[in-house]
């Protein structure tokens, strides 16, 4: 009963590691997205494109 103990909080830590490690990389790829969007041009253009009626072209 008590290795099955360890075990079980061995697992449950490696869990919390592995979860830990994925939303750094998550935060990071998403940081990464960030440095690359803020031109205003770019803005502008996403600005456009999501105010365009869908379904029909323009």
């Amino acid at each position: 009963m008590h290795a099955l103990l360890q075990k079980t909080e061995r697992l449950c830590n490696e869990s919390a590691k592995v979860r830990e490690q994925a939303r750094d990389g998550l935060f990071s790829h998403f940081q990464q997205e960030t440095d690359l969007l803020p031109i205003a041009a770019d803005q502008e253009r996403r600005a456009r494109m999501a105010r365009k009626p869908r379904g029909r072209p323009d």
